[in-house]
């Protein structure tokens, strides 16, 4: 009986040291998502205030980062779609996901203010 109370607590432990892992794979991979998305909003802000001001020099040298942001976001997607392809329709997946791009983004520096708190909502669900 003590075995199978002892195989049982390390079955328990295995399964939640393999979740955990799993868990903080998804964490690093969102990470770099954020990471890019967090460059590409900064580009877009950058961008815009260039075209308001009319300064074509700024214009020019935001769109060609702007070019560069769109190869890296399509590079780091598709890494994250082969490596994640098969649970990206998993409802629960969609829910850790989300969390995981939430926390990692609400640290964004050029997130907008009303998505920062909608982010910070739905962290506190």
């Amino acid at each position: 009986m003590k075995r199978n109370g002892i195989f049982f607590a390390l079955l328990v432990f295995a399964w939640f040291a393999i979740l955990g892992c799993e868990n903080n794979k998804l964490d690093k991979d969102v990470q770099l998502l954020a990471e890019t998305m967090c460059k590409y909003i900064e580009i877009q802000n950058n961008l815009k205030a260039a075209i308001d001001s009319n300064d074509s020099i700024n214009i020019q040298k935001f769109s060609a980062e702007q070019h560069e942001i769109h190869i890296e976001m399509t590079i780091v997607n598709q890494e994250f779609q082969e490596k994640y392809g098969d649970l990206i329709m998993d409802k629960a997946f969609g829910k850790k996901f989300k969390r995981s791009m939430n926390k990692a983004m609400i640290d964004c520096p050029h997130l907008a203010p009303e998505d920062r708190e909608k982010m910070e909502a739905e962290l506190n669900e």
